[in-house]
């Protein structure tokens, strides 16, 4: 089954939107990502047996991240969604390198998070094969 299959995806955007999304937080999406976002403008839906992903839409980016006081309090991550509960999925900025996380909304500590992935893919695929 293709972990795609129960998503509901939005409809993509413009490079430029993601462009000025990425100047406004002072970012640099993955490419990957910026793929995805292109062609779905986020997704919604269950992923898996025991997942659940809402990505958020690019331009709600940077008002939710302020919401959540992210720069303030995790100034490495950059949220982009959620499981639909108590937990935020995030890129990491802080290794260099940019890794998919999950992490508590209400944690301030960043080594409470967990890695799902080096690249979007893998982020997906972790999630989909929860037991």
């Amino acid at each position: 089954m293709n972990y795609m299959e129960l998503l509901d995806v939005n409809n993509g955007i413009s490079d430029d939107v993601i462009t000025a999304a990425e100047k406004e937080m002072k970012i640099k999406f993955p490419k990957e990502y910026r793929d995805f976002m292109l062609k779905y403008n986020g997704c919604e839906g269950e992923i898996g047996q025991l997942s659940y992903i809402s990505m958020w839409k690019i331009e709600e980016l940077a008002e939710l991240n302020k919401s959540y006081s992210v720069e303030e309090f995790t100034p490495n991550f950059v949220y982009f969604g959620s499981d639909g509960g108590d937990m935020a999925y995030a890129f990491d900025f802080s290794a260099g390198e940019v890794n998919y996380i999950e992490f508590p909304f209400m944690s301030i500590d960043e080594s409470d998070k967990e890695v799902l992935g080096a690249t979007l893919d893998e982020f997906f695929m972790t999630l989909y094969k929860r037991r």
